[in-house]
């Protein structure tokens, strides 16, 4: 019986760490998201899906300096006014003639 509940509070304790290690990367990364120079951070992934193209496409903007961006703990971000400012400069979507 006291190797049952030694085995139970093992599991216990292993899922108990698991979740404080998941804990401890989603603040870290609530942290990094969210302030650099009081603007709110855009990782990769969702740059990609604002932008409607593939992680191809962002890292050639990148090459070509088109869009400015930041590395924290081997990660990729942008700063959103420098989204926005991309989008605005670089938006080529034809004028639908349905729209007016």
């Amino acid at each position: 019986m006291d190797d049952s509940f030694t085995k139970l509070n093992e599991i216990k304790d292993y899922i108990t760490g698991r979740f404080d290690k998941i804990d401890n990367k989603l603040d870290k990364m609530i942290r990094n998201k969210s302030i650099l120079d009081g603007d709110e951070l855009i990782d990769n992934q969702d740059l990609c899906y604002l932008l409607g193209v593939t992680k191809r496409t962002v890292q050639r903007y990148r090459q070509l300096k088109l869009i400015p961006f930041y590395k924290i703990d081997k990660k990729v971000y942008y700063r959103k006014s420098d989204v926005m400012e991309f989008f605005q400069k670089h938006n080529t979507r034809k004028k639908d003639p349905t729209d007016d």
